[in-house]
């Protein structure tokens, strides 16, 4: 029996829909899911995840203290034969590289960047 809550299980429909690369209907269709619930949950988690999004900055010995969030992350070694699925790809300080499936929401860069700058 699946003891995650609605929101963990719309959230992993979501996550997959996301990974495979494949239409929010044709995934539901396939999966026996009502299209317009997950059109309602996306635009409801993204609405979440605005809200929520702030990081947490430590500056010295004062630190500004809001929310902050978490994703999942797929580390990957590069080789010839890996594919670029990534549609948005970050070259961050020491070669560190964010490769997205699609291009992040301009405040979530903002943030980032006041981040690093913090750092």
């Amino acid at each position: 029996m699946d003891e995650s809550t609605p929101r963990e299980r719309w959230q992993r429909h979501l996550e997959r829909i996301e990974q495979e690369g494949i239409g929010t209907r044709q995934y539901a269709r396939r999966e026996g899911l009502a299209a317009a619930s997950l059109y309602r949950w996306r635009s409801r988690l993204k609405a979440e995840a605005a809200q929520d999004a702030s990081p947490v900055l430590t500056t010295g010995t004062t630190s500004s203290r809001t929310t902050s969030r978490f994703i999942a992350l797929q580390l990957q070694h590069e080789t010839a034969a890996t594919p670029p699925a990534a549609r948005c790809t970050l070259e961050l300080a020491a070669g560190v590289r964010l490769a997205m499936a699609q291009l992040p929401e301009p405040t979530w860069l903002a943030r980032l960047v006041a981040c690093m700058a913090g750092a």
